[in-house]
């Protein structure tokens, strides 16, 4: 990459069936879930998101933002909490106080990238249509992060916001058949869309008429499940993108059967 001062990245982490993505600008990061936790005390933030963030020298989050409630989005944030300073949580959660809510309209400047909140319209909790839906811009590059909202929440996200489009779009709900519209991505026209999935997940997200949905818009569809983590780098001139199986993965390992 050109680590220039004015680059960002966006890393999408391979966190089977769950989701966690980090936005960093030099050795500054915001992080958009923390993937699942388990009963056997295994979680995604432990095996995951901490050795990265200690492979690239981040010490410390400005901000957590955590789309919704579910296991898979939010089981790793007391660890999280345990592990690392958190600035500030963003978070429709019941525990008064510890957070602050995630509203439609309201709009954090981070590092010089506007994220911007589209969704939820009040501050409910626990369901996948309550997730936090979050717009990101530097002026010239946009992401949008969807948490698990279906078709119902993209059908109002396109009514409410006209001009709402995107270069990169994380696939709501893992590539569920509940999302993922024609309209909604119509609407959103990215060049690059995310599944963050499970490998041989029970549910078979992505689901192939999702796939296609993508495919038939000559959109580039990448799913965690076999490209393993995904590090799209933003600056003036455009992305540029690595995934972990042909990019970032140590020659050793690739060559050791």
């Amino acid at each position: 990459f050109n680590e220039s001062k004015k680059n960002w990245q966006l890393v999408v982490f391979d966190v089977g069936q769950g989701l966690s993505i980090l936005i960093q600008r030099e050795n500054k990061a915001v992080l958009y879930d923390t993937g699942a936790s388990y009963d056997t005390g295994f979680n995604m933030v432990s095996a995951v998101v901490l050795p990265y963030l200690q492979h690239v020298g981040i010490h410390q989050l400005d901000k957590v933002i955590i789309s919704h409630s579910d296991n898979d989005h939010v089981g790793g944030l007391t660890q999280l909490q345990n592990s690392i300073n958190i600035k500030e949580l963003v978070y429709n959660t019941q525990n008064e106080g510890s957070s602050i809510p995630c509203l439609q309209g309201e709009l954090h400047t981070w590092q010089g990238i506007n994220i911007e909140i589209l969704w939820p319209e009040k501050a409910t909790y626990r369901e996948n249509d309550d997730s936090c839906v979050l717009l990101l811009s530097d002026g010239k590059n946009k992401v949008l992060l969807t948490g698990d909202i279906s078709k119902k929440v993209e059908r109002k996200l396109v009514q409410q916001y006209p001009q709402l489009k995107a270069d990169v779009l994380v696939v709501p709900h893992h590539g569920s058949k509940t999302s993922s519209s024609n309209l909604f991505i119509s609407h959103v026209k990215p060049n690059y869309a995310i599944v963050s999935a499970g490998f041989l997940n029970r549910w078979h997200m992505p689901v192939l008429a999702v796939v296609k949905q993508y495919d038939e818009k000559d959109i580039q569809l990448f799913n965690t499940a076999i490209s393993g983590q995904i590090i799209f780098d933003f600056s003036d001139n455009g992305i540029t993108k690595l995934t972990y199986h042909d990019d970032l993965w140590p020659f050793w390992f690739a060559n050791s059967f």
